[in-house]
């Protein structure tokens, strides 16, 4: 789903993308600049247009607020299956750049993933997943129904 607004408890979380399946929601913010793009240290992000720079507060901090508040809209409306209710509910979130944006960082920070390589690494995570951590993701998985209940 593209473009969500959710508003709960006076708390508005505006999501560009949000994946749902069996095992979890995803959030995905996109980043688009035309500048150089620096993500520094602390997550914030610095844009280059020519000898400006104009700085970008951590959008990873934006998502997980916004996780906050769609977590608590989703507990709040639905029934929960026994399993959820016991553990943190799974959502988790990328931000997004576009591959057109040149970035200066030699290597991503954890959370952020060029919009066209994105796909690729979730496949290759998913390949390259611990028996442990499969059991842990089995252990959060909702039935198909639930998973469209949420969607809707």
């Amino acid at each position: 789903m593209h473009d969500i607004r959710i508003e709960h408890e006076g708390k508005i979380a505006q999501i560009d993308h949000i994946i749902i399946n069996r095992f979890g929601i995803k959030m995905l913010e996109s980043k688009s600049f035309t500048g150089t793009l620096t993500i520094k240290g602390d997550g914030s992000l610095n844009v280059e247009y020519g000898n400006k720079i104009q700085t970008f507060p951590n959008p990873i901090e934006q998502n997980n607020r916004h996780a906050k508040i769609l977590e608590n809209f989703i507990k709040a409306n639905m029934t929960l299956p026994s399993n959820l209710k016991l553990l943190k509910f799974p959502i988790s979130s990328t931000v997004l750049i576009n591959p057109k944006t040149t970035i200066t960082n030699n290597t991503l920070p954890k959370g952020f993933a060029r919009a066209d390589s994105f796909t690729i690494h979730w496949d290759e995570r998913i390949e390259n997943m611990s028996p442990l951590a499969m059991f842990k993701s089995i252990s959060k998985m909702m039935t198909l129904d639930k998973a469209k209940e949420i969607a809707s």
